[in-house]
């Protein structure tokens, strides 16, 4: 009689999804999702850095150097490792003459990619304007060296 009563309220229990298997089922989609929102985040800032380095160059263009300044700083913020953001910036201080802010920028902009041509040749003009001038042309005879093998 046990065995029976058993059995039928286990053949009860089957026909209808037992709360705790649904629930389980609820948070494993809860923690793929969360596994997955860095990725759409880091998605997501790549964007917003990509559309203020082209507000930046809309600026630049229209010789609103401040508002250009602004927005690749804002896109620096968001995605810090991008050399063309740094080498934006830099070529609105050079346009500003300040030199200082050139070379810092140009050097953060090696550092990340060592082949680029806009950085090593602004920090070329930095240093020279600094009047270190063998550092000065080294770096623009790195400009020359960088264009031949590329």
């Amino acid at each position: 009689l046990l065995l029976s009563k058993f059995h039928l309220s286990w053949k009860v229990l089957l026909k209808t999804p037992p709360l705790l298997i649904t629930e389980f089922q609820r948070e494993r989609e809860r923690e793929r999702e969360r596994e997955m929102s860095p990725v759409v985040s880091e998605c997501a800032v790549a964007k917003q850095a990509e559309r203020l380095r082209q507000d930046g160059n809309t600026c630049f263009n229209k010789h609103r150097l401040g508002a250009a300044i602004d927005a690749y700083t804002e896109a620096i913020a968001l995605c810090p490792n991008v050399p063309v953001y740094w080498t934006n910036r830099a070529l609105c201080h050079r346009k500003r003459n300040d030199w200082k802010r050139v070379e810092e920028d140009c050097r953060r902009a090696i550092q990340l990619d060592h082949s680029s041509v806009k950085a090593h040749y602004m920090l070329g003009l930095a240093l020279l304007d600094k009047e270190e001038y063998s550092e000065g042309v080294k770096e623009l005879e790195k400009v020359s060296l960088v264009e031949i093998e590329g």
